[in-house]
């Protein structure tokens, strides 16, 4: 009966060493940081892949940059970070420096 259950094992082993290959090689060609692992979105992405229907493709290109990245949630530090960046901005645009200032060569 043990033998029986080897080669499942085996072939169960083998198809998570490729699983694993695949998702290093994705964060290698792409240069990803490690750290995208330690992100919960990366989690729920495999999840939700794996639930996908048969013959499920991931989105394209065009559609990630596009609809989908328009239809995207903002996450709560992007909201803060683009907040900081509008104060930044602000005060930049509206520094000390007079609009009437000219350079001068005597």
């Amino acid at each position: 009966m043990a033998s029986g259950r080897a080669p499942s094992v085996r072939a169960a082993n083998l198809k998570s060493e490729r699983a694993n290959k695949a998702v290093s090689n994705l964060l290698y060609s792409c240069g990803l940081s490690f750290n995208i692992r330690r992100n919960p979105a990366f989690e729920e992405a495999f999840q939700a892949a794996r639930k996908a229907p048969p013959g499920w493709k991931p989105p394209s290109y065009n559609a990630l940059r596009t609809s989908m990245l328009d239809e995207e949630e903002v996450v709560p530090w992007q909201r803060e970070w683009e907040e900081d960046s509008a104060d930044e901005e602000e005060t930049v645009m509206g520094g000390s420096s007079s609009e009437g200032e000219a350079w001068e060569d005597n």
